[in-house]
This record gives structure tokens, sequence and C-alpha cells, in this order.
């Protein structure tokens, strides 16, 4: 743990240097002010995979400033998307400096991201800008279904590539820095399957932990987000009558009315459809350990079937 804290903490630094060069260019823009790590879940998936790997802990770091980068600017631009105010228990970037400053921002981390692999080769560079466009697709995609009711299937297809395709990228570079491309396909479904668990996470505590979690209450069911504990709930017949009803009403909204919203929260947890999306996410961490168990022999092992374990367990 303490070797992971360690890495976290040299991940930081490094995007603090990055950010540093650009903080007296900006108006209004601080370093200190503006970034918040929050959990560093990519940081910590990078180091366990990169050192079950015998990766060096300088390419393994490389690849974590590059996949928080563009994590955050995907934030950034979610915030702007969403009218977000609040973050990790903080005011935004659109809150505090306007949508137009946060999209920009976002842009900027995007390219710092791509700027910091270049050295490491065509492949990882070329591989990071096709995740980015996965997850502009699945972005895409959940705008287009916004206030409906989606099959599983398609709300998996979302996630996985919002989700899921900066854990993929760290994965499949991983294997290729390594030398080790005979592992691409199970670390490809462990990664695929972690960031699936954790977005699952993410949405269920939407629900439980509103207003707890630093995060605007119920930001994803006002905004449209059909996530899966309403899709679950939405398979009994009388449940998805109601949903529809207060999706029309919150669509219809032209003010901050969160009564639509409270009203489907209270039934998922009267319901049990929270701890259903919970169980739903743990199939996928069963599926990823006979994958785990062909990755290289390594000590670790162990460590990364905590964190998968840890990625649902979180509370915030």
């Amino acid at each position: 743990m303490k070797s992971i804290l360690s890495f976290s903490d040299c991940v930081k630094n490094d995007i603090q240097r990055i950010l540093s060069g650009v903080d007296s260019e900006i108006p209004n823009f601080s370093v200190d002010n503006f970034i918040s790590f929050g959990k560093g879940v990519r940081s910590r998936f990078c180091y366990i995979l990169g050192e079950i790997f015998s990766l060096s802990q300088e390419k393994r770091k490389k690849i974590a400033v590059s996949s928080e980068l563009l994590h955050t600017a995907s934030l950034l631009h979610d915030d702007c998307i969403d009218g977000s105010d609040f973050r990790r228990g903080k005011e935004t970037l659109r809150r505090r400096l306007g949508t137009n400053f946060s999209i920009l921002f976002g842009d900027l981390l995007m390219s710092f991201a791509f700027e910091n692999v270049e050295s490491m080769g065509p492949k990882v560079s070329s591989h990071l800008v096709y995740a980015s466009r996965e997850m502009a697709r699945g972005a895409l995609i959940e705008e287009g279904t916004a206030y409906s009711i989606v099959p599983e299937e398609t709300y998996v297809k979302i996630i996985s590539l919002k989700t899921s395709s900066i854990f993929t990228w760290i994965s499949n570079s991983i294997c290729m820095l390594s030398g080790k491309m005979e592992f691409l396909n199970a670390a490809f479904q462990v990664a695929r399957n972690a960031g699936i668990v954790f977005q699952i996470a993410d949405d269920i505590l939407d629900f439980e932990t509103s207003g707890e979690t630093g995060k605007d209450m119920l930001k994803d069911i006002m905004g449209g987000k059909v996530t899966l504990p309403v899709i679950l709930m939405c398979k009994d017949r009388q449940k998805r009558d109601l949903v529809e009803q207060k999706l029309r009403e919150i669509k219809q909204l032209n003010y901050p009315d969160l009564s639509c919203a409270v009203k489907i929260a209270e039934e998922i947890k009267k319901g049990g459809y929270d701890n259903m999306a919970r169980e739903y996410a743990r199939r996928f961490i069963s599926n990823s350990l006979p994958a785990v168990e062909r990755l290289p022999q390594s000590s670790l092992i162990p460590q990364l079937k905590e964190f998968l374990h840890s990625l649902l367990e979180r509370e915030k």
C-alpha cells in the first residue's frame, strides 16, 4: 500500500509540474485551487498491472499521468454537458469560471495527455487518441438516448466506451511496452471489466449517497441519464410507467425541481434495485478472475483482485 501511495504522489507531482507551466498564462487559473485528483483509481490500476508486467516505474508513471489528465478533461466536459455545480466537494470549474473556460481547459488537458506519451512510441500515443474517440462515442450515444429507458446491453456499451476506454488503454500500453503481447487479451478483459464495475458503482452511489459524495444531488437522473438501477427497476411494468412519466416531467422542467428524481430514487431504494445493480456488477468481477489468473505470475495478483473488489465496495 505504501508503494501505491508513493507512486500516486509521483503522478500528482508530475501533473502539477505539467500544469505549472500554464499557471501564469491563464487568467484566474491556479493549479492548487483547480486540480482535485479524486480517487486516483486509474493510477492505482496502472501501478498494480505495471508491477505484474515488470514495467519500469518511469513508464508506468507516464501512462498514469496521461490517464488522469484525459480522465480529468472528460470530467470538465461532462460538468458542462450536465450543468454541474459541484464535484468532489468543490465547486466545478464551470460554476466558478464559466462553461467556455471549462471546455477549453479540458481541451488543454487532453493535449497534455497526448503530448506526455509521445516519447513512448506511435502505438501508445495513437491508442490514446483512439481511447478519447471511444469516450466521445459513448458520450454521444448517452446523449442521444437521454430521458429514454435503454436495454442493459446499451447501458453496458455506453459505460464501456465512456469509462473502460482509459482502463483498456492502460492495459494495452503496459502489454506493448513490456513486450508481453501474449497477455494482451487477458489484460484487456480485466481492464474493461474494471471500468464497467467502477462506473456501475458510481451510478449506484448517485442514488444512495446523493449530497454526501460532493456531487450535485441525483445529477444523473436530473440530466436524463438512465443508469443501471433505473433500468433494472423498469423490468417491472408498473415501475417502468412511473419512471417514464417522471422522466417526461424532468425533461420539461425549466428549473431545478428535484421532486421527480427523488421519487425515482425512493422507489429504487425501496425495491432494492441499488443492491441488484451491485450484484450485476459483481458478475463482471467474477468474469475477470479467470483472466487475472492468465496474467504473468506475480505476488501482486491478490492485490489486483482486491483492487477489483474495492471498485464496487467504495462509499464515494
